[in-house]
């Protein structure tokens, strides 16, 4: 008898899309910041505060690149019941489950002080 939980395929596929996705963006970041230098940005000394964001990822002052996402999951179920009557604009009185998702990336890049490029990838 195997007692590991079910995974949904939609489920697992899109795990698997965000953590390769997740994994690219994060060596293109790694790179791409240590070999850009930032000459847009105003010379500053003072230290970033600590504890003032509610960020996974420390936020850094004057960076030309941001990388943002999100991920979003709804698991929705209703167990079979007895019904008096269906008909098309009735709830399905059979056992019902359904995933949505929705995972989001948001880039951004700044060419210069007054300009920026921004880009929001999206798969539902």
């Amino acid at each position: 008898m195997n007692l590991s939980p079910r995974i949904h395929p939609a489920l697992r596929l899109a795990a698997r899309r965000v953590v390769l996705l997740s994994c690219f963006a994060l060596a293109a970041f790694s790179t791409a910041s240590g070999q850009i230098p930032d000459t847009t940005a105003p010379k500053t000394t003072e230290p970033v505060a600590s504890g003032d964001t509610n960020s996974t990822f420390q936020h850094q002052i004057g960076r030309r690149l941001w990388l943002s996402g999100q991920m979003n999951f709804i698991a929705q179920a209703h167990p079979a019941f007895s019904a008096l009557y269906s008909g098309a604009n009735s709830l399905d009185p059979d056992y019902e489950k359904a995933l949505s998702r929705v995972v989001t990336l948001y880039t951004g890049l700044q060419v210069s002080k007054s300009t920026e490029v921004l880009a929001d990838v999206e798969e539902a």
